[in-house]
């Protein structure tokens, strides 16, 4: 999916109906800047190399072949060259193995998210909204801590290098263990189980060691999450207030209500409090976006560009 957000409507403190973004996320292009994008150029090459090997190959073990039957063995030139073939050989399919695991060019590399927020502020407008409102970089990055949800983590390493694994445990704050898929996951697949953060700290062989494994709890387990907070609080927000700035209209900040909670030694529930930004549909927003604003030729550019 090119780009996709998770909503909810919220009263502010000021009584403004809000459509409150919760999430903006390009799944398509965050798989593309940690994998890479497939060139067509770079699959022609590959193609290329391809045969190229496959044809040094052939002619090697026929040329190695011929050697130990008129010999009875192969010389030691001859089993160099088959040593560095090999390496060559084992090379390309490295290379073939991670243009494999990357995704299809999309549009909008840079500018997705421009599109995910243009289609809130119409999502907001034709549903009769007061506001859109954004939450902050540290509520994104305590979403994704992963100490408010797991109680430690622990792993073992087996092998060195690229060729290491990783036999990883997971237990939650109810000291129950979380069931994984397998048991052994290469560097590459441990961010799809612990985030990338956590994954970095793994193969650098951090945590606490004990009965030939090491653990991550507490502190270990805490994820800056500083990419989700250049977003936040700094991309998306200055993408809102240029929007906004032509129809009268600028980022500013309110309270909403969160997660009810109850008092202690009390059965009254509560509301949490907390601060998020908004941009208030103006009048002239409201008609603009009304008669047709840029997101209808964004749209049909990214059709032809899927097509």
């Amino acid at each position: 999916m090119l780009t996709h957000m998770r909503v909810n409507d919220r009263i502010d403190a000021e009584g403004k109906k809000m459509l409150l973004i919760e999430e903006v996320q390009s799944d398509w292009h965050q798989a593309g800047r940690e994998q890479g994008y497939k060139n067509p150029e770079t699959k022609k090459a590959l193609e290329v190399e391809s045969k190229n090997i496959a044809d040094e190959r052939n002619s090697l073990v026929a040329e190695l072949s011929k050697q130990e039957q008129e010999n009875g063995f192969v010389s030691i030139e001859g089993q160099q060259r088959w040593d560095k073939f090999k390496e060559k050989e084992d090379s390309f399919k490295q290379k073939s193995k991670d243009f494999s695991s990357q995704v299809p060019d999309a549009p909008f590399k840079d500018t997705w998210h421009q599109l995910a927020l243009k289609r809130a502020i119409k999502e907001a407008v034709d549903k009769g909204y007061d506001r859109i409102g954004l939450t902050t970089g540290k509520q994104q990055a305590a979403r994704y801590d992963l100490s408010k949800q797991v109680d430690y983590i622990d792993y073992k390493t087996s092998g060195y290098g690229d060729s290491a694994k990783y036999s990883l445990g997971i237990v939650d704050k109810n000291q129950q263990g979380i069931d994984l898929p397998k048991e052994y996951y290469s560097a590459k697949e441990l961010p799809e189980i612990v985030g990338k953060e956590i994954a970095e700290k793994i193969i650098k062989g951090e945590g606490q060691s004990g009965g030939g494994r090491m653990t991550l709890r507490g502190v270990d387990l805490q994820v800056g999450g500083e990419g989700m907070k250049k977003y936040y609080d700094e991309i998306y927000p200055n993408f809102l207030n240029k929007y906004g700035k032509k129809y009268g209209a600028q980022v500013g900040e309110t309270k909403v209500n969160t997660v009810k909670e109850r008092a202690e030694n009390s059965m009254i529930p509560t509301s949490k409090q907390e601060t998020v930004r908004y941009l208030d549909i103006t009048p002239e927003m409201r008609k603009a976006v009304k008669e047709g604003q840029p997101l209808a030729s964004i749209e049909e550019e990214l059709a032809k560009a899927l097509a």
